[in-house]
């Protein structure tokens, strides 16, 4: 910690500087990024870096929701962002996550496929203490944001009589977290048709009812590429040389 002084009618007073209280703050901030489990890929990936028309309405949802889902208005209402793969669903749900630690708000954060994997090994005979108090905890914050849900090929259980424990689990989860004062985000690539085709009814009656629904459109799959094979040009450049 750095001290400054500061004389006060001959009084010698010592206080923290505002660059140790930064720092402090910082690290702070970086421990929570950590225990909510956002991936560190993700902690450098802010809003500004949205590759996509600002301005769209879907894009001001999001933002929205961002900097409000810490205030009474917002209790009880989750979101659910959807759309084909590398319209930076997963970036944005992030940040929103960040934007909630940063106004004081517990977050923890789970691939779907996680979730329900954890899910199903506390059946039964197969109750695991461990796993038990991972979900509890992810039950009691503030904010529970989801990635990847209702992706069947994920799911490694999704087979026959699976496949009714995997929606039976679904819904005990839905009921019991947003019947608490826990918010939930989730990203998915499927609409909401396709979840009530593949996981029935009532899982799409509660998410219709209970989560705020944003259809992203934008992909940035060719800029991924483009960044991707970027890294190689001075490989082929060497080869060329040498050729």
């Amino acid at each position: 910690m750095t001290l400054e002084y500061e004389t006060i009618d001959g009084d010698l007073f010592a206080y923290e500087s505002e660059e140790s209280i930064k720092e402090k703050a910082k690290l702070k901030y970086q421990l929570y990024l950590v225990h909510s489990g956002i991936p560190e890929f993700y902690w450098n990936i802010n809003f500004e870096d949205y590759k996509g028309d600002k301005e769209n309405k879907e894009y001001l949802y999001i933002k929205y929701y961002a900097n409000n889902c810490h205030t009474k208005e917002f209790n009880h209402v989750h979101l659910f962002l959807h759309g084909n793969h590398s319209c930076q669903k997963s970036a944005l749900m992030y940040n929103i996550c960040k934007q909630a630690i940063e106004n004081g708000m517990k977050v923890k954060t789970i691939l779907a496929a996680t979730l329900i994997d954890k899910l199903m090994k506390l059946q039964g005979f197969n109750f695991i203490q461990e796993i038990y108090n991972e979900i509890q905890e992810l039950k009691n914050c503030d904010l529970i944001a989801i990635d990847d849900g209702f992706d069947v090929e994920k799911a490694m259980h999704w087979n026959g009589v699976n496949k009714n424990l995997i929606i039976s689990e679904w819904d005990q989860f839905f009921r019991e977290v947003l019947a608490s004062n826990t918010k939930i985000i989730m990203t998915s690539n499927y609409d909401k048709n396709n979840i009530g085709q593949q996981f029935g009814k009532s899982i799409l009656e509660l998410i219709d009812r209970n989560f705020f629904s944003v259809h992203l459109t934008e992909s940035i799959k060719e800029l991924r590429q483009y960044n991707v094979a970027k890294v190689f040009e001075n490989m082929d450049k060497e080869e060329k040389r040498k050729s």
